[in-house]
């Protein structure tokens, strides 16, 4: 018998949040001062690096998109524990619309203010994080790849391989490639503003999150 997903667990949500990630993070490296904002493995590294040195402006520099990272998980957290009872609007509708209220915030900081942009970027890449971490009841990423590159190679390596699984968890990062292809492109056309595809590519998202039962009939497609 086959099981029964929520449309927020359907493969074209997660394939069009992989492609938003892989896109803000070309974005934040092409044309906000060649950072990674989507993960703070690279922050956390560096920020230890410069206490060692004694680096105290670094210090702050490194600190602050992990703090935003950090507010953004917890606030990510707390919509889905105190208003997931709302009616109107599901909880995933209501941190993807924060998410694209702050990237349109984003997309009006000029390279003056390059690291508050990282920083608004890795509190929307840490609510995705949240919002959206299980698809057909896996745990997956839309913001990273290390993860679903593990979950890959361990469907193929267990004593039963499932290839299956394995070519789902190759496919969100073959995803995430791609936005991060048409992320450098629109990035070196369109500069500051190319951020507003992601916006658009989250309110499509959004839209979908209408449509009931999409999970379920992707899954008897399957």
């Amino acid at each position: 018998m086959k099981k029964q997903y929520e449309t927020s667990d359907s493969l074209l949500v997660a394939y069009l949040l992989c492609i938003a990630g892989g896109f803000m993070d070309a974005y934040s490296y092409v044309c906000r001062g060649g950072v990674f904002a989507n993960a703070e493995t690279g922050n956390i590294v560096r920020l230890g690096i410069n206490i060692a040195e004694g680096n105290v402006y670094n210090i702050l520099k490194y600190l602050l998109p992990i703090i935003a990272y950090s507010i953004g998980l917890a606030l990510a957290y707390s919509i889905h524990k105190y208003l997931k009872q709302i009616e109107v609007l599901h909880w995933r509708q209501l941190s993807l619309i924060l998410e694209i209220i702050t990237l349109i915030g984003v997309s009006f900081l000029n390279n003056n203010f390059d690291h508050l942009a990282n920083c608004l970027i890795a509190f929307c890449c840490a609510i995705q994080t949240v919002t959206f971490n299980k698809i057909h009841g896996q745990q997956m990423a839309t913001t990273m790849c290390t993860g679903n590159l593990r979950n890959a190679m361990q469907a193929l390596c267990d004593e039963d391989a499932d290839f299956k699984r394995s070519f789902r968890y190759f496919s969100y990062i073959a995803l995430f490639i791609v936005g991060a292809c048409i992320g450098t492109l629109l990035t070196h056309r369109f500069h500051i503003k190319s951020i507003l595809i992601v916006c658009l590519i989250l309110f499509i998202v959004w839209i979908l999150l209408f449509i009931k039962n999409l999970g379920i009939r992707e899954n008897k497609a399957l």
